[in-house]
């Protein structure tokens, strides 16, 4: 049995006492999405820890939001700061990504939060405002949003 097996047995009884209309999410590394996709219950969904700004096409390594989608995927995280961060992920490229998943039906948990320069800089609230601006430019839909700040 592998660890993502092994970790949702643990967890699935752990949440058998939760209340029924909490919605919970778990973003798994990449490789174990497939296989516990198909695991969801009415209290457990699986989410993406992200998603192409691209859409279908030729674009090694990555893995776009109607890939997610098909395999039974969500939900997807965008955003996240160490993207942000790591990747040089820009507030226009997570535009992009949220506009794919979006288009793909998924369920959208929004990153936004400040650098911990920007925070002593002050006003880390205008960084958070305009990321959530950026991300949200040209959206219909924003029923299935959520938005994290971090």
């Amino acid at each position: 049995m592998n660890e993502a097996q092994e970790f949702i047995r643990a967890f699935e009884s752990s949440i058998a006492g939760m209340n029924g209309s909490t919605e919970l999410y778990i973003a798994p590394p990449a490789p174990y999405l497939a296989a516990l996709a198909h695991k969801s219950t009415t209290r457990l969904g699986w989410a993406s820890q992200q998603c192409s700004a691209f859409g279908m096409g030729a674009h090694t390594g990555e893995y776009t939001a109607q890939m997610l989608k098909s395999t039974g995927i969500e939900a997807v995280l965008i955003g996240h700061s160490e993207r942000r961060e790591s990747f040089g992920e820009s507030d226009e490229v997570v535009q992009q990504k949220v506009a794919q998943a979006n288009q793909a039906g998924l369920r959208i948990f929004l990153c936004c939060g400040e650098t911990l320069e920007q925070r002593e800089n002050g006003n880390p609230e205008k960084v958070i405002f305009a990321q959530l601006d950026s991300a949200m430019q040209g959206m219909e839909n924003p029923s299935n949003f959520v938005v994290v700040v971090n």
